[in-house]
Parts: structure tokens; sequence; C-alpha cells
């Protein structure tokens, strides 16, 4: 059986260091969003912040 961790659909925000805009990743599964999240702190983006997607919400690159 499947964790129910590795399909939630999670959202990585961060602050670019270069121009301060906004960025958002989609990751599918909690080890992917960690290591997305992992990278950004180290590339030097500020506010680095994950979160679960709400609940119900549909990848736009996930089949509905």
């Amino acid at each position: 059986m499947r964790d129910p961790g590795e399909t939630a659909v999670f959202h990585i925000r961060g602050t670019d260091p270069a121009n301060s805009e906004q960025v958002v990743y989609e990751c599918v599964g909690f080890p992917m969003a960690h290591a997305k999240a992992a990278e950004l702190r180290m590339s030097g983006y500020k506010d680095v912040v994950t979160s679960m997607a709400p609940a119900g919400y549909e990848s736009a690159s996930r089949p509905a």
C-alpha cells in the first residue's frame, strides 16, 4: 500500500533574492517538496514556506 503522503500536492513558496519576486513551485509527495524547499534555501531564497495544497486541489499536471 502506498503512503498517502506520496500523492499529496505541496506548494513551495519563496522570495527570489535577485529581484524580490515571489516564486511558487508545486511538488507531489513530501520528500520531493522537502528537497525543493532545501534547494531554494541553499540558493539564497528568503521566506521559503512549504504548504499542502487545499483539499480537492487538482494539479494542472495531473489528470482529473
